[in-house]
């Protein structure tokens, strides 16, 4: 934890904490790039299979799957599946998601709404991997032969919430540690108090350069591998209009 002391001037904020965004993007070049391999490995062979790929996340970690979706440079294939239920979005309500993810029985919900199948995979995020419905989910999908993939902090100072002592980064397959601190903060401020988080930041980054690999291996494997342009640049509407088209009408 990095403390900003009285000396310092309100503009080296940025520094010091792009210093401390710049670390953790180190640490985890040099330590989990077998996991984003692994990863991606993973999400290849379930596209091969014909296969699903789905996204999961509550409250801010909900983004992470707003971040692949129908986005530019992003896999256009209708094989990826966001879980975009606004229910699990802290955007909807304050407290709701935050009720919600500790909910071990809303996976009723979740596995009735969604047709998953062996060999499908989804890559589950949460800072923590400890509340009652991420962990109840992950159990009932693994057991359901879906490969799971995290996006996590197995942070010690974390017990699980659920009642089989389990956390996230106990039952995924693949596992990618997004480094971040207990509570998700990186900077204390000069009256005691922490803030600065990063777990945002680092599980996108981890994510995009997971899904940029997979779509590589897909072109090099003679996979079909659909991809967005940017909807803002010259042509970009006519590249995307078929998978727009498509992606619309696998939903319907």
């Amino acid at each position: 934890m990095t403390i900003y002391s009285n000396e310092a001037h309100p503009e080296e904020i940025l520094k010091i904490y792009g210093d401390i965004l710049t670390a953790k993007i180190q640490k985890i070049q040099q330590e989990e790039c077998r996991e984003v391999t692994h990863a991606a490995e993973i999400l290849t062979a379930a596209i091969r299979a014909g296969r699903k790929i789905y996204f999961f996340g509550t409250g801010h970690s909900f983004m992470m799957s707003q971040e692949v979706y129908a986005r530019a440079g992003g896999y256009a294939g209708t094989s990826m599946i966001p879980i975009l239920m606004p229910e699990l979005n802290s955007a909807s309500h304050l407290t709701k998601s935050t009720a919600i993810e500790r909910l071990p029985e809303y996976a009723d919900i979740i596995m009735n709404t969604y047709p998953f199948q062996e060999g499908d995979a989804i890559i589950m995020t949460s800072n923590s991997g400890r509340n009652g419905l991420i962990v109840e989910l992950a159990l009932r999908l693994k057991k359901l032969g879906v490969h799971v993939i995290a996006v996590t902090s197995p942070n010690e100072k974390l017990i699980s919430r659920h009642s089989s002592g389990k956390k996230l980064c106990d039952i995924a397959e693949a596992v990618l540690n997004n480094q971040t601190e207990y509570g998700d903060v990186s900077i204390t401020l000069t009256n005691g108090i922490p803030t600065g988080p990063t777990s945002t930041i680092i599980s996108a980054y981890l994510i995009d350069a997971m899904m940029t690999e997979f779509m590589q291996m897909c072109i090099s494997q003679n996979i079909e591998c659909p991809i967005f342009e940017s909807s803002n640049i010259d042509g970009g509407d006519q590249h995307n209009r078929a998978y727009f088209e498509a992606l619309l009408n696998s939903r319907r």
